[in-house]
């Protein structure tokens, strides 16, 4: 029997679901590309007491840096089928007096879970032809880091 020792923590999570708009594009202070968009996760149950299925949605906000960033601006579009997996990170903040959490995911992988022909009839007439799949180790430079343009609130 092999045991298997964890050395450190996990921040991982993993999401699939359909985006709310398309995303949002910019660079960060040192010319990185930064991507925003949100995905609504679906949750389905069936009421115990009056057996009528039921439906919550949340909404996942998720942030993409550099390459990454560069493929879901191209790609993602409304309404769009995406798997992404990520950190979870929380920055808290004060507005106004109150202290306010700010909650997203830093995506580390996303995929398009939807088929070429579906692709081709939805995406946004200002959006480029789509890029290759980006490898895991051109986008960041090390796991865990927080880039440079990931600004706290």
């Amino acid at each position: 029997m092999h045991s298997r020792t964890v050395a450190g923590d996990l921040n991982r999570c993993e999401f699939i679901g359909r985006l709310g708009a398309d995303p949002e594009r910019r660079l960060g202070a040192s010319g990185v590309a930064v991507t925003r968009f949100s995905i609504a996760v679906n949750s389905r149950w069936r009421d115990r007491g009056t057996g009528e299925q039921k439906t919550s949605t949340q909404w996942i906000k998720i942030v993409a840096f550099r390459r990454l960033a560069e493929v879901c601006d191209n790609l993602l579009h409304k309404g769009a089928k995406v798997f992404v997996a990520g950190e979870f990170s929380t920055n808290r903040y004060e507005r106004e007096g109150e202290v306010r959490i700010h909650v997203e995911v830093i995506a580390r992988e996303m995929q398009l879970l939807e088929s070429a022909a579906a692709r081709s009839r939805a995406p946004s007439p200002d959006k480029p032809a789509p890029t290759p799949p980006v490898p895991r180790s051109s986008q960041f430079a090390t796991w865990g880091q927080t880039h440079p343009d990931y600004r706290k609130r």
